[in-house]
């Protein structure tokens, strides 16, 4: 008995069979994988409820899902998508230097308009060597005014005296 001819009908008689509703389709495997039914000749019937088939049909048994094709070729080409931001064209480091003793012992420095912030930092010149003086903050800010986004660094001398040293307060912009 050949099968392809009969696999090629049966798969034609089947979706004929879903479309008008003529036939439903049994499955009798406790696998979910396979779908049984009886065929006679060239009919198809469904088996009955214990899952046989009766006058001289014959059961037949197929899997649901066949074994995975070969990969397809390669689609077309997408169109090009949009154009993306231009990115970071240029950074400038900006720097302000401070005196600890007269401006509060904090420095500030801030990113033009139009300039994103990318970091930050600072240094100081050396200790005058009367007082020890550590940066106890450094991090990025915001103008509240203005929105401009910059760098602050905070110092203090260790012993409470106010220190007199120069130190520099760096913030790294782009544009």
């Amino acid at each position: 008995m050949t099968w392809k001819p009969v696999a090629g009908f049966i798969t034609g008689a089947l979706i004929a069979a879903v479309l008008v509703g003529g036939i439903a389709i049994a499955q009798t495997d406790t696998t979910p994988e396979t779908i049984t039914a009886c065929m006679q000749g060239k009919v198809l019937q469904v088996p009955d409820e214990n899952g046989e088939c009766s006058g001289g049909a014959e059961p037949i048994t197929w899997n649901i899902e066949g074994p995975q094709g070969p990969q397809g070729d390669q689609g077309p080409q997408g169109d090009q998508g949009p154009q993306g931001d231009p990115g970071i064209v240029s950074s400038t480091i900006r720097q302000l230097e401070f005196e600890t003793q007269k401006t509060g012992w904090k420095g500030e420095i801030y990113c033009e308009e139009g300039e994103v912030l990318t970091g930050g930092g600072y240094k100081s010149a050396g200790n005058s060597g009367a007082v020890e003086v550590i940066a106890v903050n450094s991090h990025p800010v915001e103008d509240l005014v203005t929105g401009a986004q910059g760098w602050l660094v905070e110092v203090w001398g260790v012993n409470g005296q106010p220190p007199n040293e120069i130190w520099t307060v760096y913030a790294v912009c782009a544009s």
